[in-house]
């Protein structure tokens, strides 16, 4: 059977309220239609559907991708950004869900968790992959005010802290427009 060569890596399931409605059992049968090898779920600041999707993605052949779209506060009177963080293992499994706990039940400023960046910094990374964030993230925050300095700086931050393990996001939307304006 020939695969198809995308993989979503960036999808709200139920489990995330405010943000989307898809079901797991029926992203994975599309999935499963469109020949996909691989699918994410990265719901917003909780793994609470990981188990249900997992299952759901296996039983159809499809290798389940467990994250988390999360809510990075850097501090030092920055405003906090988001990325993704997908899991590669159980020690990441069990780091972002320490981070997450961490998160909710301490002091917040919103109604979502915020994982610390010193969290970060002090339990490493390892297990875990880290995706930009896209518009949300504080890499295309910096470039919407023209600051590359600042997206510079930000992004060998993110390298320094997920060695071969950070990526950048693009939106074909956003890339038809950048493309359009040039």
């Amino acid at each position: 059977m020939a695969y198809s060569s995308f993989v979503h890596l960036r999808l709200h399931s139920e489990y995330s309220i405010t943000r989307g409605m898809v079901r797991t059992s029926e992203v994975c049968e599309r999935a499963e239609k469109n020949r996909m090898p691989a699918l994410a779920i990265t719901d917003l600041d909780n793994l609470f559907g990981s188990v249900k999707f997992y299952r759901a993605a296996r039983k159809r052949g499809i290798k389940p991708i467990i994250g988390c779209d999360v809510r990075i506060d850097i501090s030092n009177g920055q405003r906090s950004s988001r990325m993704i963080l997908l899991i590669q293992n159980n020690d990441g499994y069990h780091k972002l869900s320490r981070w997450l706990t961490r998160g909710f039940t301490g002091e917040r400023d919103s109604h979502d968790a915020a994982i610390k960046f010193e969290w970060m910094k002090e339990d490493g990374t390892e297990g875990l992959i880290g995706l930009s964030g896209w518009d949300s993230g504080d890499i295309e925050q910096a470039l919407k005010n023209g600051d590359q300095s600042v997206a510079r700086d930000r992004t060998r931050q993110w390298i320094d802290l997920f060695p071969n393990r950070f990526y950048f996001e693009l939106a074909v939307r956003k890339f038809k427009e950048a493309c359009n304006a040039t």
